[in-house]
Protein backbone atom coordinates (compact mmCIF):
# COMPACT_ATOMS: atom_id res chain seq x y z
CA UNK A 1 0.00 0.00 0.00
CA UNK A 2 3.06 2.51 1.03
CA UNK A 3 4.42 1.49 -2.10
CA UNK A 4 1.46 2.60 -4.13
CA UNK A 5 1.12 5.80 -2.28
CA UNK A 6 4.50 6.64 -3.22
CA UNK A 7 4.35 6.33 -6.66
CA UNK A 8 1.30 8.70 -6.50
CA UNK A 9 -1.42 5.86 -6.95
CA UNK A 10 -2.02 2.88 -10.20
CA UNK A 11 -4.88 3.95 -13.02
CA UNK A 12 -7.70 1.11 -12.78
CA UNK A 13 -10.76 1.39 -14.78
CA UNK A 14 -13.78 -0.02 -12.25
CA UNK A 15 -17.29 -1.82 -13.22
CA UNK A 16 -20.17 0.33 -11.60
CA UNK A 17 -20.23 -2.40 -9.09
CA UNK A 18 -16.14 -2.33 -8.33
CA UNK A 19 -16.62 1.21 -7.90
CA UNK A 20 -19.01 0.97 -5.35
CA UNK A 21 -17.38 -1.96 -3.17
CA UNK A 22 -14.40 -0.44 -2.86
CA UNK A 23 -16.04 3.29 -1.77
CA UNK A 24 -16.18 5.38 -4.86
CA UNK A 25 -19.77 6.59 -5.47
CA UNK A 26 -19.77 8.17 -8.80
CA UNK A 27 -19.80 4.79 -11.10
CA UNK A 28 -17.41 3.17 -12.86
CA UNK A 29 -14.64 4.43 -14.85
CA UNK A 30 -11.09 5.01 -14.83
CA UNK A 31 -9.25 6.57 -11.55
CA UNK A 32 -6.78 7.07 -9.55
CA UNK A 33 -6.40 4.43 -7.15
CA UNK A 34 -4.51 5.30 -3.76
CA UNK A 35 -2.83 2.32 -2.41
CA UNK A 36 -5.76 1.64 0.26
CA UNK A 37 -8.56 1.47 -2.65
CA UNK A 38 -5.78 -1.03 -5.03
CA UNK A 39 -5.75 -3.02 -2.10
CA UNK A 40 -9.49 -3.10 -1.59
CA UNK A 41 -10.06 -3.80 -5.67
CA UNK A 42 -7.63 -6.88 -5.58
CA UNK A 43 -9.20 -8.65 -2.62
CA UNK A 44 -12.88 -7.81 -3.56
CA UNK A 45 -15.02 -11.26 -3.94
CA UNK A 46 -18.54 -9.92 -3.86
CA UNK A 47 -18.78 -9.67 -7.21
CA UNK A 48 -17.42 -12.26 -9.26
CA UNK A 49 -15.34 -15.46 -9.00
CA UNK A 50 -11.69 -15.81 -8.10
CA UNK A 51 -10.56 -15.83 -11.83
CA UNK A 52 -11.72 -12.26 -12.33
CA UNK A 53 -10.23 -11.25 -8.79
CA UNK A 54 -7.16 -12.62 -10.23
CA UNK A 55 -7.76 -10.77 -13.48
CA UNK A 56 -7.91 -7.64 -11.24
CA UNK A 57 -4.75 -8.46 -8.89
CA UNK A 58 -2.74 -8.79 -12.71
CA UNK A 59 -4.69 -5.69 -13.83
CA UNK A 60 -2.56 -3.93 -10.31
CA UNK A 61 0.85 -4.87 -11.06
CA UNK A 62 0.34 -4.10 -14.89
CA UNK A 63 -0.63 -0.41 -13.69
CA UNK A 64 2.19 -0.76 -11.47
CA UNK A 65 4.44 -1.30 -14.14
CA UNK A 66 3.74 0.93 -16.16
CA UNK A 67 3.39 3.87 -13.76
CA UNK A 68 7.25 2.67 -12.97
CA UNK A 69 8.15 2.71 -16.53
CA UNK A 70 6.53 5.97 -17.12
CA UNK A 71 8.18 8.03 -14.35
CA UNK A 72 11.08 5.94 -14.21
CA UNK A 73 12.81 3.97 -11.79
CA UNK A 74 14.36 5.62 -8.54
CA UNK A 75 17.70 4.80 -7.73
Amino acid sequence: MRFLDMVGGVNITLSDLEAVCIGIQSGGGTYLLNGQQALNYVRLRASDNDYVRMQRQNNVIRAILSTMIGKGIPE
